[in-house]
């Protein structure tokens, strides 16, 4: 077995092996093996924004990327619902890349009706085909349908 030093230098412990048979990577008796404790691996991770422990950070959540409307293209469809209700419906928008609720607030307040996201899809009570196309359009979004 070897014998090991601890010495404390601050508030860093160094632990230097003398020989050192085994290492903590599994290496055998190669000459100049050390472990080191205190490196920045062995740290508590810190926030990068304001070097604060993460437990402790109180930083907002980054905001996602978003894709740019002119690299997305929107489907547009008139579906048939129950009691011969119909809804236009709009997909091909990923709710990863998009701020969806912000779209749904101004395409029903611009068509004056209801609507709802359902999963990647934007719905919109009622006929608004042309309404809808003319504000993805300024929005920048390319449209189909």
């Amino acid at each position: 077995m070897s014998s090991m030093k601890v010495r404390v230098v601050g508030a860093i412990a160094l632990a230097i092996a003398l020989p050192f048979a085994a290492t903590a990577c599994g290496g055998g008796g190669g000459g100049g093996d050390t472990i080191v404790i205190g490196t920045k691996f062995d740290q508590p991770p810190k926030c990068d924004r304001c070097g604060a422990l993460e437990a402790d950070c109180t930083c907002p959540p980054l905001p996602a990327a978003r894709i740019p409307p002119e690299s997305q293209t929107a489907c547009l469809s008139v579906e048939k619902r129950r009691k011969g209700k119909v809804a236009t419906v709009i997909r091909g928008l990923s709710a990863a890349g998009n701020d969806l609720p912000t779209l749904l607030s101004r395409l029903k307040s611009r068509c004056g009706a209801g609507g709802t996201i359902d999963g990647e899809s934007v719905e919109i009570q009622g006929e608004h085909v042309g309404r809808i196309r003319a504000v993805l359009s300024e929005l920048g979004y390319r449209v189909k349908g």
